[in-house]
């Protein structure tokens, strides 16, 4: 990723959610796992 995880959720998630106050597991996971997936891929 060019920026860090936790500002791209800062930017495109975060906002839909009242109670989020930070990325979860899971999505960390899935962040990760679309990333290694196009370095491999693309």
């Amino acid at each position: 990723m060019l920026i860090k995880p936790s500002v791209f959720w800062l930017i495109t998630e975060s906002w839909k959610s009242n109670d989020a106050t930070e990325l979860s597991g899971l999505y960390l996971f899935s962040l990760e796992s679309v990333g290694a997936f196009f370095q491999v891929w693309v």
